[in-house]
């Protein structure tokens, strides 16, 4: 991938995963149609998923756009400094699989020299049978318009069913949904929030369900 990223190693995600699964619904991490590829650097370690379905075109764009995003991420890592050297990892799973869609979610993590934990950011990779991305335009065209108050509240309901505590603060702040989301193996639209963004480091990810894929 973008001959930057070398040799294979073993997967570092159990290891560096670094939150509990909270509320992080209907993903998994086999599809038929996927397999794993394992990669590393000096400074990253990374397993990522290709696609080896649709045809040779769609499963070249998806895969391509999948290893921009990760060597993305591997260029934007902290440079060395007297502490030492960041480590980044990335881990994937895999949500809707078939009947003419795939979605991946992306864990990419950055371990600082000192930290005692990584820092997560959260990815929602969306395609199209044809190699297409699944926009945020698109999606928005799919589900119930809600205000920032209705938001807020299915965000209360998804996480108090789950016993995830929320920030109050930060949850005032919300009038839209999030930029990133992915497609569940249920057909389900799940929006990603962000470690921090509305609950404790512990809580991890969050994915908030909003509706239902239509076409």
């Amino acid at each position: 991938m973008k001959k930057m990223i070398l040799a294979a190693m073993m997967a570092v995600a159990c290891a560096f995963g670094g939150t509990a699964e909270a509320l992080q619904p209907e993903l998994g991490n086999q599809a038929s149609s996927v397999v794993e590829a394992k990669a590393s650097r000096e400074n990253i370690n990374v397993t990522y998923p290709v696609w080896k379905g649709g045809s040779i075109l769609a499963h070249a764009k998806v895969n391509s756009a999948v290893e921009t995003e990760i060597y993305s991420f591997y260029k934007a890592l902290p440079k060395e400094d007297e502490y030492g050297t960041p480590r980044g990892y990335v881990s994937w799973q895999v949500g809707a699989h078939g009947h003419g869609v795939l979605s991946y979610v992306l864990t990419e993590s950055t371990m600082m020299p000192r930290a005692a934990h990584p820092t997560h950011y959260v990815v929602g990779m969306n395609f199209r049978d044809d190699g297409s991305k699944i926009t945020y335009e698109d999606i928005m065209k799919m589900i119930p318009k809600r205000s920032g108050e209705e938001i807020r509240a299915e965000i209360v309901k998804q996480t108090k069913e789950e016993g995830i505590p929320l920030f109050g603060e930060e949850l005032n702040h919300i009038q839209t949904w999030p930029k990133n989301f992915y497609i569940g193996q249920d057909g389900g639209i799940y929006f990603i929030f962000q470690t921090y963004d509305i609950a404790p480091y512990a809580a991890g990810w969050i994915a908030i369900r909003a509706g239902n894929l239509t076409w």
